[in-house]
């Protein structure tokens, strides 16, 4: 997993904040037949779902139920249409020597307590980007597990947009989750590596 600095006054952060502060987060939250979040989950059962035991005990010994891991957050539908521009803001910017952005996978808001359990994306061998918003520094947290080593990393968000790059592969496993301590959104894309030879 690599860090990508992006500047704070780049383009792509200003069509990012504008997108951002066009969501109605309030309505979105209000309307509970459209996500599973629960703010009254206790943060000691969360953390021991974002383990590194309960990742070696329970998930990955039992991986085919675990796909896509458990979740507390809203689904912010990245289908729709209000985020078509966004999409297009990232394959105009976040272009890779390499790569070819394939498509959006995913754009979530983590209110407090929101988290995503330990999953691999296995199934879709890529490259993925996240790009995450948050309201405070180190409150939020993308968290990886080495395919080689097997050491767990906790990478904390920066205040704002921090950006992350990574490969879902069968052979190599990423495991990872995530989790909020306070107000977060993240987008996910594919981008798949462009053959150099035939």
């Amino acid at each position: 997993m690599q860090k990508i600095d992006v500047p704070v006054d780049h383009v792509l952060i200003k069509e990012l904040d504008a997108w951002r502060e066009s969501l109605d987060l309030e309505n979105c939250l209000m309307n509970d037949s459209i996500h599973d979040y629960n703010g009254a989950i206790d943060k000691k059962e969360i953390m021991k779902q974002l383990s590194k035991e309960y990742l070696e005990e329970v998930v990955i010994p039992n991986e085919g139920n675990y796909d896509f891991g458990k979740t507390n957050l809203v689904d912010l539908n990245f289908q729709s249409a209000s985020h078509s521009n966004i999409y297009e803001s990232f394959s105009k910017y976040m272009t890779f020597d390499g790569f070819k952005l394939e498509n959006p996978s995913g754009a979530f808001w983590y209110p407090k307590n929101g988290y995503m359990g330990w999953h691999s994306n296995a199934d879709h061998d890529a490259y993925r980007l996240y790009a995450a918003w948050s309201e405070k520094g180190h409150q939020s947290f993308f968290r990886f597990r080495d395919p080689k080593t097997g050491n767990i990393t906790t990478s904390w968000d920066k205040k704002g947009w921090t950006f992350r790059l990574f490969n879902c592969t069968s052979d190599e496993k990423v495991w990872h989750c995530v989790y909020s301590g306070g107000s977060r959104i993240s987008l996910g894309f594919w981008y798949e590596r462009i053959p150099t030879s035939v």
